[in-house]
């Protein structure tokens, strides 16, 4: 009886459990998990599975939450995010919450460490604990709630909100920077619609460098290009030695009244000098010869252009192993590695070596 008892018990133990009751797939494709809550009559948008190691990443890319949703032809209204919904989820990119959601449960967000966009309507009132935290690459927040919504400081904990934008009614400007933690977002604008974007995505822009300009394109027609640009020798020290390294990273999206935001571009623009040994003071005046550089890098493809043909390009991990190299064409040179998301690759040309974040 015993031992009957026993494997009655590991078998119920090792029998795999889930937090949601129903999934419905959205018409564009994509599944979300719901559970009931409010006696069965509405749902909150939930994750698969009981623990963070039976998430598997569910959600990734664009994802748009619906107001409601049809199951066995009852209509159901969507009124929260529950609490881990989208833990760890590092392939998640954008998420559009309907005006219908008044909640987000704590950590629904942590570690979405691919998020940079993220568009809340108007009818949230509460953000519990650390929901958006360890969200790195969050730039841009479309808030549409007039009124401030409940939450503490940790809501954006590790976050870099000095580098991010905060998009809010024209008339709650001023309440939002008045209090933490919506005061610590680097710029608190306008938004450039009143109405929650549901519509077609913009498309991602691309971007080129010519002769002392960067340009922007993008193929939506109509969308506005929106770019962050750091420069890495912009900074304070306390050294009698300083490495320049004449590198600008470049970030953009484009926006459209009506349409969802577009993928962020991202690119690394170097100077290489032509001729290091002559460079010198003239009148006054430092002067060395070299050529703008652009590297895009994303899903392991190097994208380099600006080079003379033929210059030699090689590309390292940070364990200074070669994974990939080419020879500078006329137009942009490809050069395909092994790195991954989030990795960084040595892109070394010529003399000349530039970090760049794979993403």
């Amino acid at each position: 009886m015993k031992k009957l008892l026993i494997i009655l018990c590991l078998m119920m133990a090792g029998a795999k459990t889930y937090a949601h009751d129903i999934k419905v797939e959205n018409s564009d494709g994509v599944t979300i998990y719901y559970k009931y809550i409010n006696e069965d009559k509405e749902l909150a948008v939930t994750h698969r599975g009981t623990y963070a190691s039976d998430y598997d990443d569910e959600y990734e890319g664009d994802v748009v939450i619906p107001n409601q949703v049809i199951y066995k032809d009852k209509i159901l209204k969507v009124t929260a995010i529950d609490s881990r919904s989208f833990y760890e989820c590092k392939s998640l990119k954008s998420i559009i919450i309907p005006n219908s959601v008044t909640s987000i449960g704590e950590y629904a967000f942590y570690k979405c460490s691919s998020l940079y966009s993220v568009t809340i309507g108007e009818g949230v009132e509460l953000i519990e604990n650390s929901a958006f935290s360890h969200c790195g690459m969050l730039t841009e927040f479309y808030f549409f709630a007039k009124d401030v919504p409940r939450g503490k400081d940790n809501i954006f904990l590790n976050c870099f909100l000095d580098r991010a934008t905060l998009h809010v009614p024209a008339g709650s400007i001023e309440s939002y920077k008045k209090v933490s933690p919506w005061k610590n977002f680097k710029n608190i604008v306008a938004l450039g619609s009143e109405s929650l974007p549901t519509g077609e995505k913009c498309a991602t822009p691309t971007i080129k460098y010519k002769k002392g300009k960067l340009v922007f394109n993008c193929s939506t027609e109509g969308a506005v290009c929106y770019s962050t640009i750091t420069d890495a020798d912009v900074a304070s020290y306390m050294s009698n030695e300083i490495n320049l390294t004449v590198t600008y990273y470049i970030s953009v999206y484009a926006t459209k009244d009506g349409y969802r935001n577009s993928d962020t571009a991202n690119a690394t623009l170097c100077w290489i000098d032509v001729e290091p040994k002559k460079e010198g003071i003239v009148d006054g005046v430092a002067s060395v010869r070299s050529y703008g550089v652009m590297i895009q890098a994303s899903e392991g493809i190097f994208n380099i252009s600006g080079l003379e043909v033929g210059t030699a390009i090689s590309v390292y991990n940070t364990a200074g192993q070669m994974v990939g190299s080419a020879n500078a064409s006329s137009e942009t040179t490809i050069v395909n590695t092994t790195l991954r998301n989030g990795e960084i690759g040595i892109v070394k040309i010529d003399e000349n070596a530039v970090k760049v974040l794979m993403k």
